[in-house]
């Protein structure tokens, strides 16, 4: 994987990647890939807890997800992430029920593009 493989994926900032890794590419290319392996686990586990309505735990789960998206400069997944986050701490059905599938379809592109350039 090179990084310029990363560039093309919108919604994906390497500057705040990078320096999120003081500047180290190698470091970036495995938090990276460490950041797609946990979608891995976390999708099914979101799916979970929306389908039980659970909205505590969904709240959890996307504060972690926020973390990691965050960490690897995925602004429209850590932004869409606090939002659910909110919404589970709130308790508040309506919004995760408006925006969760469009969540997924975010996280599962994500994922796949990012699998794609590594």
């Amino acid at each position: 994987m090179t990084i310029a493989a990363l560039q093309s994926i919108d919604g994906l900032d390497l500057k705040t990647g990078l320096t999120n890794c003081m500047d180290d590419e190698q470091l970036y290319k495995d938090v990276i890939s460490m950041f797609v392996i946990q979608l891995d686990q976390d999708i099914p586990m979101v799916r979970q807890f929306y389908n039980t309505q659970d909205w505590i735990g969904l709240g959890k789960a996307c504060h972690g997800i926020k973390g990691a998206a965050a960490s690897v400069g995925a602004h429209i997944v850590q932004d869409a992430s606090a939002e659910l986050e909110k919404a589970g701490k709130e308790n508040n059905g309506d919004v995760i029920n408006s925006q969760f599938e469009q969540y997924i379809v975010l996280l599962e592109s994500f994922k796949a593009q990012i699998s794609a350039a590594i």
